[in-house]
């Protein structure tokens, strides 16, 4: 499954498959735990890792949209400002 498709499915699955959505429920939760992980320690590391992971989600829609150039821009200039922001 592409990350596009993880994206997508929740919002159109919904309730209707349980295990659809908790599979991809827990895959978000592994990719923001990883960005976590990457991340200096701070008081808000696990909301910032949300917020990179947000923004990780609007960058590949924007690619998937066929603007892959300005998703990695966006997406590249934003964490580099979450970043400079955390102490």
């Amino acid at each position: 499954m592409s990350k596009l498709e993880f994206i997508n499915t929740l919002g159109e699955m919904g309730n209707s498959m349980p295990l659809v959505a908790q599979k991809t429920l827990q895959h978000k939760a592994e990719l923001c735990k990883l960005i976590e992980n990457l991340l200096p320690d701070s008081n808000d590391k696990a909301d910032i890792a949300r917020a990179i992971a947000m923004a990780m989600d609007g960058a590949i829609i924007r690619a998937a949209w066929g603007e892959p150039e300005e998703a990695l821009h966006g997406f590249n200039q934003l964490v580099e400002g979450v970043c400079r922001l955390t102490p």
